[in-house]
């Protein structure tokens, strides 16, 4: 969520951390979840979308399939043609494949940092920064941009 390309390249290739758990009946690799049932691929395209990321998820061998919310699917097929991958016939097989997806699933357009699950709830008081949601700021004592210390004010939208 941070779009860290970087960051994601050095967990993955040099941490090792997994980004697929097994195949499924076809070999394709599932992308890891979060306990929302979010996949990387939808974690690449919530908000803003990432499209390095994506490029690097779909290098690395996951499948536009995985997607689970059937709004980001337009907006990741259309990143991902526009980036003149070679892999035009493999996107084009997963298009052709892709099964029912849970209609359940939401998108957060402004998640939280932290957990990557809730939406944006509260602010960092005295510096301003809103960057999670008041589940995850009651646990912190210190800004996570600025590091000054700080108390957490919920804010309502409408």
């Amino acid at each position: 969520m941070g779009a860290n390309l970087t960051a994601l390249q050095w967990l993955v290739d040099y941490q090792l951390c997994p980004i697929s758990v097994n195949r499924d009946k076809d070999g394709r690799m599932l992308s890891v979840q979060t306990s929302e049932s979010r996949t990387l691929l939808d974690l690449a395209m919530t908000g803003r979308p990432k499209v390095d990321i994506l490029v690097y998820l779909v290098h690395k061998g996951l499948s536009i399939q995985d997607i689970k919310d059937p709004s980001l699917l337009p907006k990741t097929l259309e990143a991902l043609l526009k980036t003149g991958l070679p892999t035009h016939d493999r996107i084009l097989h997963d298009l052709h494949t892709i099964e029912s997806h849970d209609e359940s699933v939401a998108t957060l357009d402004d998640p939280c940092i932290v957990c990557c699950e809730r939406v944006m709830d509260c602010v960092f008081v005295p510096c301003g920064h809103q960057v999670c949601c008041s589940d995850c700021g009651k646990q912190l004592t210190a800004c996570p941009v600025c590091k000054v210390q700080c108390s957490v004010l919920r804010i309502y939208r409408n």
